[in-house]
């Protein structure tokens, strides 16, 4: 029998997968070349099936940590990048523009928050929600997926069960990828 991650359990999973990039704890390396507010921290990520090892890499840079600007890459063992996201720490960590006056961020919450991000989860493609024919969306529509590519290569990615992750691209918001050869790809975003 085919196991589907019910809608109650999917919803917790991204949830889960945000605030742990939110939250989490660590300590990131200190580049003190650019800025006051210059980090950076990498974690290796290697799915249990042994199919798949890549390293996952958060930057910092800004001269103050409320101004800072933040990016994710996903890189393969040679070093290419497999996937970029990159954004403000403001709308990253409280949503929306940054205030005139954004309020002061101590250097530790940044710190927290790359350890957070890089932390990611491995799944398989087939953990992703269903995409049904004839929906409009994976899921059955109780939950607001978007899907970004088309059905068939959803489904084809889902059907052959490649890696896949699922990372904060905001606050509030979630970017599934699946990973087939050297090549990464958004197929499916979360936001509440």
């Amino acid at each position: 029998a085919k196991v589907r991650p019910d809608r109650d359990s999917m919803r917790v999973f991204i949830i889960t997968i945000a605030a742990l990039a939110l939250s989490a704890c660590g300590q990131a390396a200190r580049n003190s070349s650019a800025g006051d507010c210059a980090f950076e921290t990498t974690r290796e990520i290697a799915w249990p099936e042994g199919d798949l090892t890549l390293s996952a890499a958060a930057q910092s840079a800004g001269e103050t940590c409320a101004g800072a600007e933040l990016s994710l890459e996903l890189r393969a063992a040679g070093g290419a990048v497999l996937h970029r996201v990159a954004a403000p720490y403001y709308a990253l960590a409280f949503g929306g523009e940054a205030p005139a006056e954004p309020p002061a961020v101590a250097r530790e919450e940044v710190e927290r928050f790359l350890a957070g991000w890089v932390d990611l989860r491995p799944i398989r493609a087939s953990a992703l929600p269903e995409w049904r024919e004839g929906a409009a969306q994976p899921g059955d529509g109780a939950l607001p997926y978007r899907a970004e590519i088309a059905r068939d290569a959803y489904e084809r990615y889902r059907s052959a069960n490649l890696p896949a992750l699922c990372l904060a691209v905001r606050v509030d918001g979630v970017t599934c990828i699946v990973i087939e050869g050297s090549a990464a790809h958004a197929v499916l975003g979360y936001s509440e």
